[in-house]
């Protein structure tokens, strides 16, 4: 599922990159050109399943990052 939601994500307007970092867990991070970009990928059909199936997993808003003070979400386990 990971692997489909990078290639999707990839695919959208506004992607422009990622980080990912795999052990015994795992985190993606996506970058985005603007807020709208951020938006348009949360509303996508298939990442919307994909967040639905996680149903162990929260997303949860912490803060800005980096100098262009856009937004940060981050998963945690319930």
């Amino acid at each position: 599922m990971a692997d489909r939601m990078v290639a999707l994500a990839a695919a959208q307007p506004g992607f422009l990159g990622m980080e990912s970092v795999r052990e015994d867990l795992g985190i993606t991070v996506l970058y985005w050109e603007s807020l709208e970009s951020i938006t348009n990928w949360k509303r996508n059909a298939e990442h919307l399943e994909a967040q639905r199936l996680g149903k162990k997993m929260v997303l949860r808003f912490s803060g800005t990052g980096g100098k262009s003070g856009v937004r940060v979400w981050h998963f945690t386990s319930h």
